[in-house]
């Protein structure tokens, strides 16, 4: 089944029943149209005997302030209202509502001519309320659905209905006036048949009560006067602990700075002094490492001085050689044979003595690398202090 976003949820029998009630009622008010309704020549002549003028045309084409004219002609007649006496209560109205969203004008302003009138003008709020009254006697003449666009743009059905119910309302009024003039007199009818006295009585009583009356409005207004001074003194106070309480959180904000500044301090105290352990530990291997240098100068010094001794050992050795080679030479005429077994002899201890010299000079080589490897070493750890530090 496919999806329709228009079908209702209502159970189909509640529907039918629904329209049914919705076309009965709309059948029912039509017929009662039907039955008010009057012909425009009989509405155009009512309004002409009301000292408007009015024609046909007017009715098929209305004007909004000849319509309003005519409502207002009915209001006043049957509820003695216009736009006039809604205006003072509409002009309270608007400046109350301004004064809650603008703020109050300053005495010196007009209450003609201030806030209410920049953002109500007069004859629009005039008209509202107007409006209001209006639907209050339409609703009694029968006319539930009346509202502010039939008057501000009315149309030829709905202004033919309306005056229709209104002067139908209007012809029955006058057809019962004198059962309305009937219950007026039974109302006056008890005040006609007292007595002076009790008159008097009851004027005094009235008196008195206008008098009790006038003295609680005083007392009220005093209260008002009163409660107005409090809450002006109020207001003041509630600005100063407003000021107190800006200024409060203004201190526990220089308070969060102070604590978080403490912190920082703390840390940075803590980091001191985990640098300063750091330093003491540089400085104990510096004290190992100037020490184990001393050691290392110490053993080169010895084997300088081994080398030298062996130097010497050695050019002792190549001195005694050299006269014995001379001693050889010398006897080499004389003794051939035996020269040449020394000879011999002598080219073997030469030899002998260049292997010697080679392992010194081999030692004195491997000993002045390792007191270069020792001297860079050193001073790549001294660097490293330096940067630590």
């Amino acid at each position: 089944m496919s999806f329709n976003p228009r079908m209702s949820i209502i159970p189909p029998y509640q529907q039918q029943k629904h329209h049914n009630h919705h076309n009965r009622s709309a059948r029912q008010k039509d017929v009662a149209d039907l039955f008010v309704r009057l012909t425009d020549k009989e509405i155009v002549a009512c309004v002409a005997d009301m000292g408007i003028p009015f024609t046909v045309a007017d009715l098929q084409k209305p004007n909004p302030l000849l319509v309003q004219k005519i409502f207002e002609w009915f209001a006043e007649e049957l509820l003695n209202v216009t736009r006039a006496t809604v205006e003072p209560a509409m002009r309270a109205a608007a400046e109350e509502v301004c004064s809650e969203y603008y703020g109050p004008t300053t005495a010196g302003d007009d209450p003609q001519h201030g806030a209410g009138d920049a953002l109500f003008p007069p004859d629009t709020r005039c008209l509202l309320g107007f409006c209001a009254s209006l639907r209050v006697l339409l609703s009694e003449c029968c006319v539930r659905d009346f509202s502010f666009a039939d008057l501000y743009r009315p149309t030829y059905d709905r202004l033919v209905m309306i005056l229709s119910y209104l002067i139908n309302f209007v012809r029955f009024r006058e057809g019962q006036g004198h059962i309305v003039d009937e219950h007026a007199t039974a109302k006056l009818q008890p005040y006609v048949l007292q007595s002076p006295a009790a008159l008097q009585a009851s004027l005094a009583d009235l008196s008195s009560a206008l008098a009790a009356h006038r003295a609680h409005a005083e007392a009220l207004e005093r209260r008002a006067r009163a409660l107005q001074t409090s809450a002006d003194a109020f207001g003041v106070g509630s600005g100063e602990v407003a000021a107190c309480s800006k200024l409060l959180e203004e201190i526990a904000g220089e308070l969060a700075r102070e604590e978080d500044d403490n912190a920082k301090k703390t840390r940075q105290r803590d980091a001191l002094t985990e640098r300063g352990a750091d330093v003491k530990e540089v400085e104990r291997a510096e004290l190992l490492l100037q020490k184990q240098l001393a050691k290392w100068h110490e053993r080169m010094a010895r084997l300088r001085e081994q080398s030298a001794q062996k130097a010497q050992e050695a050019q002792a050795k190549m001195e005694e050689l050299k006269q014995v080679h001379r001693t050889l030479n010398e006897e080499r005429t004389e003794k051939g044979r035996d020269i040449e077994k020394r000879r011999v002899r002598i080219e073997q201890t030469e030899k002998k003595m260049l292997d010697l010299k080679e392992n010194i000079e081999n030692e004195v080589r491997n000993a002045y690398d390792e007191y270069l490897k020792m001297e860079a070493h050193i001073k790549l750890y001294i660097t490293e202090m330096e940067q630590t530090m």
